[in-house]
């Protein structure tokens, strides 16, 4: 026979085992013809260093070090059903090697890494020379390793550089920038990195130019009026995984369940004891009851 206080703990239980339901990926799926689509993710191959060069030169002209060279891996989620036009730009570019071998020209610590110039030495050669309209989200904001796409003033002029940023950057979000006076637009933000957040933290703390010349460091209220790294960080390689399918309710490789419903962890709590109290009306389950002496 079944007491009260084991009743309430087997409905505990029980609840307790249907919550794994409702765990879902974080990774965004959408749904095309009843099959659910998994965005894609970009590998950086990069390359940089923290040394740091030597200033000690009588004639002021810096004297490079052997540097120590770290090789890392950063991965991000491509945003593609919030930023579709932005992702299927980079992944266009990605894909035909465009930014392979290419560098992050622009770097400010607790602020951002800027890549993807196919020429950094060319100031009239600064992108693919295929512009994307803005595309901002109100889900897509600049967290810690957002990745955003670069642009002039006007905002319809983002072609392929991009940025990661180190650290939340909202004063770069769309929304922000519209409640200024007068209004602004922000940048629209693509992707977020999942992996290597620690390189990219490195990679902000590079040492970068300092006077035009590259002769003295610049004092910090100048910091970032020159910001191109003195050793070179490269992006050696980019790569997108493949597009991966599955049907609709069905699970990731990595067992994380890829759709949300919460209405069947509703569902379940309620037939749970539901199902137990009708049990007990039937005599199935039978409670006994204590009388005091």
């Amino acid at each position: 026979m079944l007491r009260t206080p084991a009743l309430a703990m087997a409905i505990l239980v029980l609840c307790s085992l249907a919550m794994p339901a409702a765990a879902t990926s974080e990774r965004k799926v959408e749904e095309s013809d009843g099959i659910w689509w998994e965005n894609r993710y970009a590998t950086l191959e990069v390359r940089y260093t923290l040394t740091r060069p030597d200033y000690d030169d009588p004639l002021n002209n810096f004297k490079l070090l052997n540097p120590d060279w770290v090789d890392g891996t950063i991965v991000f989620e491509l945003y593609e059903f919030r930023a579709p036009r932005h992702t299927e730009n980079f992944i266009k570019l990605a894909e035909r090697g465009f930014y392979d071998g290419t560098i992050f020209h622009r770097i400010i610590d607790d602020f951002v890494c800027q890549g993807g110039d196919p020429d950094a030495n060319d100031p009239l050669n600064d992108g693919s020379g295929e512009t994307v309209d803005l595309e901002p989200h109100p889900e897509l904001t600049h967290v810690d390793g957002a990745v955003g796409m670069a642009r002039s003033v006007d905002p319809d002029s983002a072609e392929s550089q991009f940025y990661i940023c180190d650290g939340p950057q909202h004063q770069l979000d769309h929304a922000e920038r519209q409640n200024r006076t007068p209004p602004e637009n922000g940048y629209t933000v693509f992707g977020v990195v999942v992996e290597g957040l620690n390189h990219v933290r490195e990679m902000a703390q590079v040492w970068t130019d300092t006077d035009a010349n590259n002769t003295a460091p610049l004092p910090a209220s100048l910091r970032g009026t020159h910001d191109r790294p003195v050793y070179e960080v490269s992006l050696k390689r980019v790569s997108i995984s493949d597009k991966v399918a599955m049907e609709r309710g069905g699970s990731s490789e990595d067992g994380n369940i890829v759709e949300d419903r919460p209405f069947l962890v509703l569902l379940i709590l309620i037939a749970i004891p539901a199902g137990l109290y009708l049990a007990h009306r039937k005599g199935l389950i039978k409670v006994t009851r204590r009388t005091e002496n």
